[in-house]
């Protein structure tokens, strides 16, 4: 395989699971700051 392929596909899976998990995170910090809420009412 061509290395410069190869690097590409691995940058663009780096980015890929970087955007999923700060999607993650920050449905993550909705979700608890929304559940705090409802336990402080």
């Amino acid at each position: 395989m061509n290395r410069s392929l190869s690097e590409t596909w691995l940058t663009l899976g780096a980015l890929g699971l970087l955007g999923f998990f700060n999607r993650m995170g920050y449905l993550a910090a909705e979700l608890f700051r929304l559940l705090s809420q409802a336990f402080s009412a």
